[in-house]
């Protein structure tokens, strides 16, 4: 009799563990299921505004090549309704050109100009050149134009000396 009773136990002790591991299992699954199956549809409107800058260029023609120093001025400027960031390429008309030629952002025309590849490390404050694209990136966004008037970068470069 004994030995029935302990078997008994046996049997109703792994039947009790079954039944919790069921009540575990479909508790889970449930809330699976139901995590699953909520959504909420919520429209997400994105407006994109077009973007309006205009560049900048205060430029002095030289007469000659042999011109020791030529203003060149350049920026950008947010005609737009809604703040913008920029990014510049800069080119030359012709390869030679860019060799030789010297850049300065000094204001007074009396500082130090670098050649076209020293400059890209000697820029002037919130501008940054990326090597990877050849583009200059303004590193903060130009104010909206909503009093009539938008912002400027400050100017890329002021001087140049072929």
């Amino acid at each position: 009799m004994k030995k029935i009773k302990h078997i008994i136990s046996y049997f109703s002790s792994r039947i009790y563990l079954c039944i919790a591991a069921a009540v575990i299992v479909s508790l889970t699954v449930g809330v699976s299921l139901a995590y699953l199956a909520a959504h909420d549809n919520e429209p997400n409107t994105i407006i994109i505004d077009k973007g309006d800058t205009t560049i900048s260029e205060t430029w002095s023609e030289p007469t000659t090549l042999d011109e020791d120093a030529v203003q060149k001025v350049v920026q950008v400027h947010n005609n737009a309704d809604t703040p913008c960031y920029v990014r510049v390429f800069v080119d030359f008309s012709d390869s030679e050109i860019s060799k030789r030629a010297l850049v300065s952002n000094d204001t007074q025309n009396d500082g130090r100009y670098y050649t076209w590849d020293e400059y890209k490390s000697h820029l002037p404050t919130d501008w940054e050149y990326n090597s990877s694209d050849g583009y200059f990136y303004y590193t903060k966004p130009l104010a909206a134009q909503s009093d009539g008037t938008g912002d400027d970068t400050t100017p890329l470069f002021r001087w140049v000396k072929i």
